[in-house]
């Protein structure tokens, strides 16, 4: 490595995005299907919005969101108008918007609702298929590395008297996974 580098802060890297980003791209409108939609109490209307292929996280400010003529809620296919911006603290990208247009029903939202239908009438969610839940589950399935901060994490949180058993996934059964990839 050479001494005569210049090394920045994650702060500097996303002002320096955040600059990029607003200095750029102009307002802009985005069409996708809302998901994760929260009005927060402070009256900011927070959400996600996402096609077949992504998504992208938005908030809309009390003072616009007030000035909506309907109530967003997951699942709606809307237009909205605004600018990207960065959130500095967390590097993440979002559209700020001013203004949103319902269009419909979403796509996704409606290709869920035929699965659903269609599980519905083969009698899936009949009350017999339905298990109790145990109030308290005698296996707990963790997907991870097992060499892990996940699992190291999960082992010291846990309580000493709480018996647990820690079985990892058989070489042979991960290799087998990989050839079906």
């Amino acid at each position: 490595m050479t001494e005569n580098r210049e090394i920045f802060s994650v702060s500097e890297i996303n002002a320096h995005l955040k600059n990029i980003i607003k200095s750029n791209i102009p307002q802009l409108f985005v069409q996708g299907e809302l998901t994760n939609c929260t009005l927060h109490r402070s009256g900011h209307l927070y959400f996600g919005l996402k096609d077949e292929k992504s998504s992208l996280k938005g908030v809309m400010f009390k003072y616009y969101a007030s000035m909506l003529d309907f109530v967003p809620q997951n699942g709606d296919e809307v237009v909205c108008f605004g600018k990207l911006d960065l959130y500095e603290a967390s590097g993440n990208y979002q559209i700020v918007a001013s203004s949103m247009e319902k269009k419909g029903l979403g796509e996704l939202n409606k290709k869920f609702e035929i699965l659903k239908k269609k599980l519905e009438n083969e009698g899936l969610f009949e009350q017999i298929y339905k298990k109790n839940i145990p109030e308290y589950p005698k296996k707990i399935g963790i997907v991870t590395s097992p060499t892990g901060a996940a699992i190291q994490d999960i082992k010291m949180c846990l309580p000493e008297d709480f018996r647990v058993k820690f079985t990892s996934i058989p070489s042979w059964c991960r290799e087998k996974e990989h050839q079906n990839q």
